[in-house]
């Protein structure tokens, strides 16, 4: 969707480029927070209206932990203020990104990430923050039992009245982002919603690695987390693990299918029976990546890495029909058939599980001269 002129929808609010942020949907509505780029990092909230297709910017209210010394202000209704308000609320709401969000009843949470505002360990971002969607509240919820390690680029699951908190970038002296000594925990913790409480499981037998950048889903009640990156192996990853809630055992599962290769940063969410994955980052070990111009302008100081992007995207049936393992069958023996023969639906269907989108410019490979 092409971004409209300035002048024709002034009253319209648009994000600008950003990693690290985060987005939850409630109701017909998506709500976006936080992140950076390489200049500038964010804490403001927007609104995408799925049925208007346009952004929006919340007017919110609330207070800031006591640690900021700021007490609780008033909520700010003229749009002539919006402005100031956002520039307000910058100083008593911690700008960050790496961190998580996930929906419970009528409420966003946000949990951990990155505050390169942070000069102080007794600082570190471990608070718990509620904003009620109903009346763009925030609130800073009082939590009990042990705090958890800061952390960012972990995953924040909601599983009835509880936020599942796993993996993520951690320091192994628990100080703040010192990236001298990372800590990849693999330990799983949950804040109970109902009381407050920070609770951690004994998990019984084997259980995941610890990793960042992963993703992780609701399924059935179970929490299931796919891939990632552990920065003191340096190793990306695609295994796929499901931990049973009533029994606090995890479980590798093994999908059939040629699955995703290693990655971090991918998305994964479920539709119906199905598990939706796209894109993500993972190392490239093939013939060295010629960049465009246009591409290197993207890359943090210009300057190319071994690490590719993707654009694909993998399906994984949790309840295939049997018009969905022929299709398989079929696109994993097409040398057998006359695909002129076979209805044009299934064609269809076909085509669009082989052939390669054109969502971003492909990468261009060549062989690089030796010495």
């Amino acid at each position: 969707m092409a971004k409209p002129p300035l002048d024709k929808f002034e009253n319209e609010f648009w994000p600008y480029q950003r990693y690290g942020h985060t987005v939850v949907s409630y109701g017909k509505k998506i709500y976006l927070f936080g992140g950076r780029n390489d200049n500038h990092s964010c804490n403001r909230l927007y609104c995408f209206d799925t049925d208007t297709h346009k952004w929006s910017c919340p007017d919110v209210c609330g207070y800031i932990p006591a640690a900021r010394q700021v007490s609780k202000s008033n909520c700010f209704k003229n749009s002539n203020l919006k402005l100031n308000i956002l520039t307000f609320f910058s100083f008593f709401f911690i700008c960050r990104d790496g961190h998580s969000a996930c929906v419970v009843n009528d409420a966003m949470y946000v949990f951990g990430g990155y505050d390169d505002s942070v000069q102080d360990d007794h600082e570190r971002p471990v608070q718990v923050f509620r904003l009620c969607l109903k009346q763009f509240e925030w609130t800073l919820v009082r939590c009990r039992g042990n705090l958890p390690l800061y952390r960012d680029f972990h995953t924040a699951t909601a599983i009835g009245d509880k936020m599942f908190i796993f993996g993520g970038r951690s320091d192994s002296l628990n100080a703040a982002y010192n990236r001298l000594e990372e800590y990849y925990s693999d330990q799983l913790v949950y804040l109970d919603l109902s009381s407050n409480e920070w609770i951690e499981p004994n998990i019984l037998g084997c259980r995941p690695r610890g990793r960042r950048s992963h993703s992780a889903v609701n399924l059935d009640g179970n929490l299931l987390i796919f891939g990632g990156f552990n920065g003191n192996t340096k190793e990306h990853m695609n295994d796929m693990w499901l931990l049973d809630t009533c029994t606090w055992t995890w479980r590798q599962i093994q999908p059939h299918g040629e699955g995703p290769e290693p990655r971090r940063r991918q998305a994964l969410c479920q539709v119906g029976r199905q598990l939706f994955l796209f894109g993500g980052t993972s190392p490239h070990y093939g013939l060295q990546i010629y960049f465009t111009p246009e591409q290197q302008s993207f890359m943090p100081d210009h300057q190319p890495s071994n690490l590719i992007d993707h654009n694909d995207m993998y399906v994984l049936d949790l309840a295939p029909s049997l018009r969905s393992l022929c299709i398989d069958y079929v696109n994993r023996h097409s040398h057998l058939f006359d695909m002129n023969c076979l209805p044009k639906s299934i064609r269809f269907d076909i085509d669009n599980m082989t052939v390669a989108n054109e969502i971003s410019k492909p990468l261009q490979f060549r062989v690089l001269p030796v010495g």
